[in-house]
């Protein structure tokens, strides 16, 4: 039997950076059941296929193995998981986090103010 929706998680995972654990804590698993999926011992229910879905923003019918459309995620998928993982850490690591952010954009933008000028 084909296990399409677990190969599926497991690139998801993969590309993510992401270990085992890191998804069980996000879906609300053990690690153990996610190795279930990804070895197609067992399938996630609806809910966690939704789960899935928007945390990985992509479709349910790509879980399925039903479209390719979302092999390669595109740069506003990747920002929108890199958000959600900011969203994971704490208070203090939030604040250094935007600090970070707040100077390098504020650096890309003084970058492209200058390329403007020649």
């Amino acid at each position: 039997m084909e296990n399409i929706i677990g190969e599926r998680i497991k690139e998801l995972r993969i590309k993510n950076n992401m270990t085992q654990q890191d998804l069980a804590n996000i879906v609300g698993l053990t690690s153990t059941g996610i190795s279930y999926w990804e070895s197609g011992k067992a399938r996630p229910d609806s809910t966690m296929i939704n789960k899935l879905s928007d945390y990985f923003n992509v479709s349910i019918d790509f879980l399925y193995g039903k479209n390719n459309l979302n092999n390669e995620l595109n740069k506003d998928e990747e920002m929108n998981i890199l958000f959600r993982k900011a969203t994971q850490l704490d208070d203090s690591k939030k604040q250094k986090l935007k600090g970070i952010l707040k100077a390098g954009i504020d650096a890309l933008w003084e970058e492209e103010e200058d390329e403007t000028k020649l």
